[in-house]
């Protein structure tokens, strides 16, 4: 009796150690992952510059001076950074919240979230989720339409193709609302804006993808896709006198 009662005293410290030794590590992987990371600093810190640089919600003031200096000062070189990582969801949701924030503000704001225009772009091609896309959708369509339309044609220059990418927002993206209403603000701005677009967004398959969003969500939704195809694609090549061909890629944004 004793033999066993020492057998079971040993096996539950064995089980005890094995417990804290695992604990042990993965405490040692959170705390690797975080500093790897600064995920429990960054996000709360960029939800709050997010508000602080929100013109809706707050004085431009601090947006103006954290956006001040060389290259959109130090919180667009922040931004860059951690938009560059994707190994972390939320500090990619934050940051991307962040540079919406800049991308609608005053002409200065909107000018330092430009500078990152290439890497949103990229994040709004890429095969992250359909909430992170749609952020950056966000961020270009502000880019593209605030303040004058003044960064147009950087959007629709931009590599990788915007254009294509909003098109294939209404494809991949149909069946969320936030995302296909983005999409519809972009291409019902940028027909009225750069009518050329129009061969490119034909010839992308532009109306079936427009057609595709149909009968999902509301009867408005339903009329505004009725609308624009109406507006700007009935009798398209008759109307123009040549194929969609002829769309040369260089826009002339309007202001």
């Amino acid at each position: 009796m004793a033999m066993r009662g020492a057998r079971r005293a040993k096996q539950q410290q064995q089980q005890q150690q094995q417990q804290q030794q695992q604990q042990h590590g993965g405490d040692s992987f959170l705390r690797e992952r975080l500093d790897a990371t600064g995920a429990d600093g960054l996000v709360p810190a960029l939800q709050s510059l997010s508000i602080l640089c929100d013109s809706r919600r707050v004085s431009t003031l601090w947006a103006s001076q954290l956006t001040e200096g060389p290259q959109g000062g130090p919180l667009v070189g922040l931004l860059q950074q951690v938009l560059s990582q994707d190994d972390h969801r939320g500090t990619q949701q934050a940051a991307l919240s962040l540079l919406c924030a800049l991308a609608a503000g005053p002409p200065q704001q909107e000018d330092a979230a430009a500078l990152l225009l290439p890497l949103a772009a990229s994040i709004f091609s890429s095969s992250s989720s359909f909430d992170i896309r749609r952020d950056s959708g966000e961020t270009l369509l502000h880019l593209a339409f605030n303040n004058g339309c003044r960064h147009l044609q950087q959007v629709l220059t931009t590599t990788p193709p915007v254009l294509e990418a909003v098109l294939d927002t209404l494809q991949h993206c149909k069946y969320d609302l936030a995302s296909v209403m983005i999409a519809l603000d972009f291409i019902s701005a940028v027909l009225e804006k750069e009518p050329k677009t129009r061969a490119e967004i034909y010839a992308m398959g532009g109306i079936e993808k427009l057609e595709g969003v149909q009968f999902l969500h509301s009867e408005a939704i339903d009329k505004r896709v009725s609308f624009l195809i109406s507006k700007y694609f009935d009798n398209f090549s008759d109307e123009e006198g040549e194929g969609p061909s002829s769309f040369s890629g260089n826009f002339t944004a309007a202001s």
